[in-house]
């Protein structure tokens, strides 16, 4: 019982240094909070929606061994294992020793430096993310794609903290009247780079302001803002 208890705590120290480390590293917020659900082993994989009393349709797994653990998502599958051996962010990531349904990052993040557990964390958080958008829309990305896009995410934010927008000039646009028998269009767009999938919006407005047409679509693939 004393050895129990003494394990118990030992363990709740290692996650209370795992924690702070984490909520310390250089990624985005979202992302530190999926690391913390994959700590915890909650994640909405195929096994866990079952023990709630889920039943998920096979229309909604990639294949049959689709989601059955959090470690044969992140890890073991064949798409999850390509990425992991060409993002080379060290082996103690690979390695099986210490998987684990709860707790495999605190384990890992014992034994690598902050670099390798960013870059770590983002590729896992890009296997599950890449894994949601392929069940929704069927649409693949090939690994190498994936890898260079964790790298540049990974690097343009640490970028744009160090460098904050707030630093830059901000400069204002108003709208002006065209002249008579002449239109506006104005027009914006966005980028969701994660996804690939851009946003693009117009309204036409005469020399009086009034809306003569408006129209807005979806582009998908976008590799960039000049897309956007």
């Amino acid at each position: 019982m004393l050895n129990r208890a003494h394990e118990t705590g030992g363990n709740a120290k290692a996650l209370n240094v795992f924690w702070r480390k984490l909520w310390k590293l250089d990624i985005p917020a979202k992302v530190k909070v999926f690391g913390w659900r994959l700590n915890h082993g909650i994640l909405p994989v195929l096994c866990n929606l079952r023990k709630r009393g889920i039943d998920i349709q096979d229309c909604f797994l990639r294949s049959r061994q689709e989601g059955q653990s959090v470690m044969h998502v992140i890890k073991r599958c064949s798409e999850a294992d390509e990425i992991w051996r060409m993002v080379q962010c060290g082996d103690e990531w690979i390695c099986n020793e210490l998987d684990s349904e709860t707790g495999w990052l605190s384990k890992v993040a014992e034994l690598v430096d902050k670099n390798s557990l960013e870059l770590g964390i983002m590729t896992s958080w890009m296997i599950w993310h890449n894994r949601n958008i392929e069940i929704k829309t069927r649409e693949t990305r090939k690994a190498e794609d994936m890898v260079a896009f964790i790298r540049r995410y990974l690097e343009e934010y640490k970028d744009a903290q160090t460098h904050p927008s707030s630093n830059l000039k901000q400069v204002k646009h108003s709208w002006t009247t065209p002249e008579n028998g002449f239109v506006n269009a104005n027009f914006d767009g966005t980028l969701r780079t994660e996804e690939g999938i851009c946003g693009i919006g117009v309204v036409i407005q005469d020399a009086t302001g009034k809306v003569r047409g408006a129209c807005m679509t979806i582009m998908r693939n976008a590799g960039d803002l000049t897309i956007a």
